[in-house]
């Protein structure tokens, strides 16, 4: 479901990092991002379930609102499998982190692992000027 008028994206500050919590399926939502525009996040903190074929065009949809976001994306996905009467799923992992230029900077696969990784707000606010997404948003009125 799409988020409603006054959606509320969780924020936590961390050492001068914004980091704003977004659940997978939001991750589709273009009113997401712009309240990830307007929160001014750095980071977005994303705990997901998926499973069945979804692996690309998750890839795809993270690396794109990374990018045009310029911001750092820590997707963490579900492992394992779920077996029910009439249903089973597979969880295929892929916990990644994407950076601000659009790229996956490291990544899991389907066993139990640990990212250790470095959110650099310099990195950030490089991407954030050379491409300068969020000055064309603001210009624009979006934010």
């Amino acid at each position: 479901m799409a988020p409603k008028e006054g959606y509320e994206l969780p924020v936590i500050v961390h050492d001068g990092i914004r980091f704003g919590i977004v659940n997978g399926f939001e991750a589709h939502y273009d009113p997401v991002w712009l309240e990830v525009e307007k929160r001014r996040i750095d980071a977005v903190l994303m705990p997901s379930i998926s499973a069945f074929d979804s692996h690309e065009r998750w890839r795809t949809l993270l690396k794109m609102r990374a990018f045009t976001h310029n911001v750092y994306i820590l997707r963490v996905n579900r492992i394992g499998s779920y077996k029910s009467h009439e249903h089973s799923w597979h969880f295929y992992g892929d916990s990644a982190l994407y950076g601000p230029h659009g790229n996956i900077e490291n990544a899991l696969t389907d066993k139990e692992e640990l990212l250790v990784c470095n959110i650099d707000k310099s990195f950030i606010n490089e991407a954030r000027k050379i491409w300068g997404w969020r000055s064309q948003m603001a210009k624009k009125g979006f934010i």
